[in-house]
């Protein structure tokens, strides 16, 4: 027992030094701790939008059989992977990549115009750039 009183009264010698130790401040047990106020604000991260690019600009630079853009009632499609394809032939579609195909397709080039069938029209939405 006499082990257990001299280990309470070490601890309390303990505590009572590091506590000196302390800085001083006035506690009390409803303080409240000041908020903090910055004296500039935060910086924002600015939520800019992506620029749109005009493909319309671009058209031109895809003109080969293996990069293939074409422009259709202001529209532009990515007609790459259906060269090859084509009931038509690949020859009207290559002549007119990189360029503006709307009459063509409108009237499939003929002298006597024929419009593309309504799958024809259906399809071009799987192409579809801008």
């Amino acid at each position: 027992m006499t082990n257990l009183i001299r280990f309470y009264i070490l601890f309390f010698i303990i505590v009572m030094v590091s506590v000196s130790f302390l800085p001083e401040k006035n506690y009390s047990p409803m303080s409240v701790p000041t908020p903090v106020i910055m004296s500039t604000p935060l910086a924002r991260v600015p939520t800019s939008q992506p620029t749109p690019i005009n493909l319309v600009d671009q058209l031109g630079m895809h003109s080969t059989r293996e990069d293939c853009w074409i422009a259709i009632s202001g529209h532009i499609y990515d007609i790459t992977s259906f060269i090859g394809s084509h009931p038509g032939g690949d020859v009207a579609l290559v002549s007119y990549c990189g360029r503006n195909a709307t009459s063509a397709f409108d009237t499939k080039d003929k002298k006597v115009p024929s419009s593309h069938s309504q799958l024809a029209k259906d399809m071009l939405n799987n192409y579809l750039l801008q």
